[in-house]
């Protein structure tokens, strides 16, 4: 399946997702990128398992191990006495959120939630009969070292969990297991063909089964039922460890060595559970071949996709740990959501918002990359031209002086940490707090307050760095006036046009007047300090209408970013706002009040509401 992605991608979604005589198609964009997120239920559990579990001891791991029985109470089963299968919806999933972040989301479960059966019951387990007689050892296999392992869990699931968790549907005869549902019968111990066994568990729940074992290079797959795999083949998985099996994730590197440590400790009952989310563009329960690289999308046409029956997937996912051979169980129930229905309930802006932000959020860059790339992107900065530089040219030159580490996997991340340091940097002069009279940090001075009438004097292109935590205020509210930036140049609706720019005064020749954005040629024009008038075209000087209450303070229509700040810092300046037992807190008067609806605002506040008050050129 062709997926449908770029930067036109949410335009398109919110077109459909918002207006149901638009645009459809594209609302299913991202077939089958999977995001996880913490469950969101009115009947989740409150208590969140941690995802960086401490090193485990030693001698009492090796001590636990030893252990191969198991007490009953570890595995307390609740008897659902009057359940009826046939009345019982499909619970309600909707785990989005409008950014994405690379984690486990892990909430604790109980032993007794770890089937879960409705009214599709029927239908489901038919069809998993069909597709273990049709494709079967692409649905199902195992190793030798996991046929104790298979046993373990077919003796489990249909001695001691079914009969007692769902009475009314499974009971235990004289002469083994019945499904009173589908009228099948197997015997209570488990045949000596894992195959066979696992066979029977395929055609007796809807869950797909995968049995895990820690090894000293991590935890490896090693026996398998899936019957309903999204995007992948589980036959490719069946023999992995655990970061093999992830490579399509993305940022899984991240998390990887916190989940082992979380397999490797996970406690026997003391399950836990997850959600799993991706749209597809059918309604078909068994796909492979979906997990699609972002090199490899191609644009699906808009009249080939029919939006009754492209669907929101979820997989609620499971980790249990097997008492006796110590195996984890990694289990998932499949739901599927018709797009449309999600729709008409509300909530097609939150999905858009959720698809757009899988671009998104705080997982690519961690906080000690974080930190070492701020100093590269300084010293780079330091001594660029700031009126030809673009993000694209910091991070191949952020890439170079990481030893050509490929950054394509945080590009969104170092996009906007790049444009963190960019604000702060051209916007010293006017912007950036006041300079101390010895340091100075690249523009970026270590005091807290910001003088938007500092030295006239140009940047000089080397400095000397202050210390982290002397512009760590300076670096915060760049961050904060960044991520609006970034906002702002994301939005729905994008336009460009002329607009008259007031020619900065000498001896000011690198006034980042006309620094592009990443997808502008390198060829297209330079910075010229003498042109008064140029086509927007993005970037970190693109312009944005005015809302009317901004426009009062600042005395324009449209203006870019930088320069909107700019003109609240000469306000700011001009009336004595700034709060002298602490600069950072403005005291609004009047006409700062109508913009930012408080009586006091800090200077972070004020960077971040002001994204509020632009709007894209050509945008009513």
């Amino acid at each position: 399946m062709a997926a449908i992605a770029g930067d036109g991608f949410k335009p398109w979604v919110w077109v459909w997702l918002s207006d149901v005589n638009g645009v459809i198609g594209l609302c299913v964009a991202l077939a089958l990128i999977t995001a996880g997120y913490k469950l969101s239920t009115t009947k989740s559990s409150t208590a969140t398992a941690t995802a960086t579990a401490s090193e485990s001891n030693p001698r009492a791991e090796a001590k636990e191990k030893d252990v191969m029985d198991y007490e009953p109470a570890e595995m307390v089963i609740e008897p659902l006495e009057n359940f009826d299968w046939r009345a019982t919806e499909p619970a309600r999933y909707l785990p989005i959120k409008p950014v994405y972040h690379i984690t486990m989301a892990l909430q604790q479960d109980t032993p007794s939630n770890l089937i879960t059966i409705d009214k599709d019951y029927l239908d489901r387990v038919t069809l998993r009969r069909r597709l273990i007689d049709e494709k079967g050892h692409a649905v199902h296999g195992y190793l030798p070292r996991g046929e104790e392992s298979v046993a373990e869990l077919y003796a489990y699931l249909l001695q001691d969990y079914l009969p007692v968790r769902y009475p009314t549907m499974f009971r235990l005869r004289p002469d083994g297991f019945e499904n009173t549902v589908t009228g099948k019968t197997f015997p209570t111990q488990p045949p000596r063909d894992a195959d066979v066994a696992l066979r029977s568990l395929g055609e007796t729940v809807e869950e797909d089964l995968f049995l895990l074992h820690e090894t000293p290079e991590g935890h490896m797959c090693v026996a398998f039922m899936c019957c309903f795999p999204s995007g992948f083949d589980p036959s490719q998985k069946f023999g992995n460890l655990l970061k093999d099996i992830h490579t399509p994730v993305p940022s899984y590197a991240k998390i990887g060595s916190s989940m082992e440590r979380f397999f490797s400790k996970l406690q026997v009952g003391k399950g836990v559970k997850r959600l799993n989310w991706s749209v597809q563009t059918n309604s078909d329960l068994y796909t492979l071949g979906n997990h699609i690289k972002e090199d490899e999308t191609e644009v699906t046409p808009e009249d080939s996709i029919d939006v009754n029956q492209a669907y929101f997937r979820v997989e609620l996912q499971t980790l249990t740990r097997l008492p006796k051979t110590r195996a984890v169980l990694f289990s998932f129930k499949t739901y599927l959501y018709s797009i449309r229905q999600i729709k008409e309930q509300g909530s097609g802006p939150e999905l858009a918002d959720a698809i757009e932000g899988l671009k998104t959020g705080n997982a690519p860059v961690t906080s000690d990359e974080r930190e070492r790339y701020t100093e590269i992107i300084d010293d780079i900065l330091a001594t660029a031209d700031l009126e030809t530089i673009s993000r694209k040219k910091v991070r191949q030159a952020l890439e170079g002086r990481l030893g050509g580490k490929d950054l394509n996997e945080q590009k969104e991340a170092i996009k906007r940490l790049i444009e963190a340091r960019f604000d702060a940097v051209s916007g010293a002069d006017a912007d950036a707090p006041e300079p101390s009279p010895h340091k100075r940090s690249n523009g970026v001075s270590g005091n807290d307050e910001t003088d938007p009438s500092a030295s006239p004097e140009p940047a000089k292109k080397k400095v000397k760095r202050s210390s982290p935590s002397e512009d760590a205020d300076a670096r915060l509210a760049a961050q904060l006036q960044a991520q609006e930036n970034s906002l702002a140049r994301g939005r729905t609706t994008r336009g460009g046009g002329d607009r008259t720019v007031k020619k900065r005064k000498a001896p000011r020749k690198k006034s980042a007047k006309k620094v592009r954005d990443d997808d502008e040629s390198d060829a297209n024009g330079s910075g010229d300090s003498g042109v008064k008038k140029r086509k927007a075209g993005g970037g970190f000087q693109k312009p944005f209408n005015l809302s009317t209450t901004l426009s009062d303070i600042c005395g324009e229509t449209q203006l870019s970013r930088p320069q909107v700040v700019k003109r609240l810092w000469e306000h700011i300046k001009a009336n004595d706002l700034q709060d002298p037992a602490d600069k950072r807190q403005i005291r609004c008067d009047a006409k700062m009040q109508a913009v930012f609806k408080q009586a006091r605002v800090d200077m972070f506040k004020m960077n971040k509401e002001i994204g509020n008050h632009l709007y894209p050129v050509g945008e009513e």
